[in-house]
Formats: structure tokens, C-alpha cells, sequence
């Protein structure tokens, strides 16, 4: 069988994380450095980063070994002075070991230390808004290869994008986010309502009961917490997820699928990874209908979740 063109990219926290993805269908990786200052967008802690250059450069050496490509993440944005040279100075070490390719949000790198090093991929970051066409004609004035684009962004907003644009790779989120996302929201910085280890009220998993009011004539949902159960497969395997992979499978411009695990178990990782990597193997080596896609998947995965959930 033979491997979908859809890429998968997983954010990696770990040197033991990369072996068990490549083995699960990953294709490449990016992670963050920790640093003096938060460099890129994930907080400046152990948890979501590699711990130092020296274990950047091993973890190059690992993904050339695999002949996978490895990013870093230089995503922070609005920089002031001291942040921007000490990325600066990290980017042109990045460079030296052989890095692949930079993910980049602060326009004065894209406009300096990304222009000047032409053999180094260069990804406009996720956090630099591309709600449209017109905003990615702002960002043709710089030197990239890939556009990340915003993680709440619609299958019918990629598809515009998609038919007017060439030569660009697309970088997407493999699990869609709320419309709100990126400052849009009102609970995103109010973190004294985080709960456990979910940095936002919305992001705790919730259950929904219907019960029948007395006069049983409307049905009332009632909203109830879960516990912590952080990416079940279940929630995974929705029909939004399944059904922009069939689509994703038609698209024009190379399409990167974007996992940012990072933070999470390794177990979590490689098992979803595994999961989207079957998915996208089985559309490109059949190229169903959309009616053989549902029917494949709901008998696939029928052991695993109810089949009126997945589409």
C-alpha cells in the first residue's frame, strides 16, 4: 500500500517521542527550545519543549536518520529587543545543526534572519492571522514555504485559499478548534477560571444528558463534567475530523496535517497518529466516493465508536 501525500507533522516535547510516531506514520516534527524568554508559542517550561540545543541537535540527527524533517518553533510573536536577538541567535545555531525549516509569527524575523537564509524552510505561523486571501497577500512581500493556517478556519475557507494560490504548502490542524480561538476569546486569558490541568473552562470535557422535562414536550440538556479525559479516541472520531480528511484528500497545494501533542503521553500521540495515518492511507490508495469513505470508516472503526457519530 502506499503512503498517502498528506503529511503528518507531531509536536514533540521528547527525543523518546520521535521512534514510536515514525513507526505510527508521522512524516515530520517541530518543537521549541527552552530559553531565557518564551520563544515560541507554547509556555517556557520542560513540558512542551526540548530542554536545550544540544538535544535539538540530537533530535535532528534522529529525524535525518528516519530521513524525516525536523522544525523548530520560533513562534513567538511582538517581540521586544533582548527576545528578538536571543531568537536570532537561536535561529543561526538551529541553522548550523541542520534544522529543516523554522516556524516564524514576529514579521521583523520574517522580513530579516528568515530572508537571509534561503536554504532553510520558512512556515508563517498559525498566531499571524490568515483569515482570507487578501491577508495572505500581505504576507507575499516575505520569503515562505508553508502557510499554518488559523486553527479555526473552515473546510470551505481552505478550499478559496487552496484554488487561488500555488506553489505553497498548507499546513493545517488535524483536530479543528473553536471559532473563538486566538484572542477571540473571552475566557483565553482569564486564567484564574482554569481548572486542573485545562488551561481554559471551554476545553473541559463535558458530557451531555438528555432528560425529558415534565410536560415532555421539549427535550433539556444538561451539561455535566466528565473527569479528565484528555483526547479519547472518541472525541477524535467525530464527523467533522472524517469528514475534511475526505476532502483534504482533493486538495491542490501540498497539505501538511498538523499534530500539537506536545505536553501530552506519548501513548496519546502515537495512537492517533496511527488512527489519521490509516485514514489518510486508505483515501489515497482508493480514492473512494464519498458513500464508499462512510461506509469503509463505519465498518472500520464500528468497534470503537456508535457509526452515527462518525458522520
Amino acid at each position: 500500500m502506499k503512503k498517502s501525500k498528506i503529511k503528518i507533522a507531531v509536536g514533540i516535547d521528547s527525543l523518546s517521542d520521535i521512534e514510536p510516531l515514525v513507526k505510527a506514520g508521522a512524516n515530520e516534527f517541530f518543537c521549541g527550545i527552552l530559553g531565557r524568554r518564551r520563544l515560541n508559542g507554547r509556555p517556557n517550561i520542560s513540558r512542551f519543549n526540548l530542554d536545550n540545543l544540544e538535544e535539538l541537535k540530537k533530535a535532528i540527527k534522529i529525524c535525518h536518520f528516519y530521513n524525516k524533517e525536523i522544525w523548530l518553533a520560533l513562534n513567538a510573536f511582538s517581540l521586544t529587543t533582548l527576545m528578538a536577538k536571543e531568537a536570532d541567535n537561536l535561529f543561526h545555531k538551529a541553522v548550523q545543526s541542520n534544522i529543516d525549516g523554522v516556524i516564524l509569527a514576529d514579521l521583523e524575523l520574517l522580513s530579516g534572519i528568515a530572508a537571509g537564509k534561503p536554504n532553510v524552510k520558512i512556515a508563517i505561523s498559525t498566531l499571524l492571522p490568515k483569515f482570507n486571501l487578501e491577508s495572505i497577500n500581505f504576507f507575499k512581500q516575505f520569503r515562505f514555504n508553508r502557510l499554518i493556517l488559523d486553527r479555526q478556519m473552515t473546510l470551505g475557507e481552505i478550499r478559496i485559499i487552496d484554488n487561488n494560490i500555488k506553489n505553497i504548502e498548507l499546513e493545517t490542524f488535524a483536530i479543528p478548534n473553536c471559532r473563538y480561538v486566538n484572542a477571540f476569546c473571552g475566557y483565553e486569558k482569564i486564567t484564574g477560571l482554569s481548572h486542573g490541568k485545562y488551561m481554559r473552562p471551554c476545553t473541559i470535557p463535558l458530557g451531555i444528558k438528555v432528560i425529558p422535562p415534565p410536560d415532555k414536550d421539549k427535550e433539556k440538556l444538561i451539561i455535566s463534567h466528565l473527569g479528565e479525559i484528555p483526547f479519547k479516541k472518541e472525541a477524535l472520531l467525530c464527523s467533522t475530523n472524517l469528514y475534511r480528511l475526505f476532502y483534504f484528500n482533493k486538495l491542490r497545494n501540498k497539505l501538511i496535517l498538523k499534530f500539537d501533542f506536545r505536553g501530552y503521553p506519548l501513548l496519546n500521540k502515537v495512537s492517533n497518529v496511527g488512527f489519521f495515518s490509516e485514514i489518510l492511507n486508505f483515501l489515497f490508495n482508493n480514492q473512494p466516493t464519498h458513500e464508499k469513505y462512510v461506509k469503509w470508516a463505519n465498518e472500520r472503526f464500528s468497534s470503537q465508536i456508535k457509526s452515527d457519530l462518525i458522520f
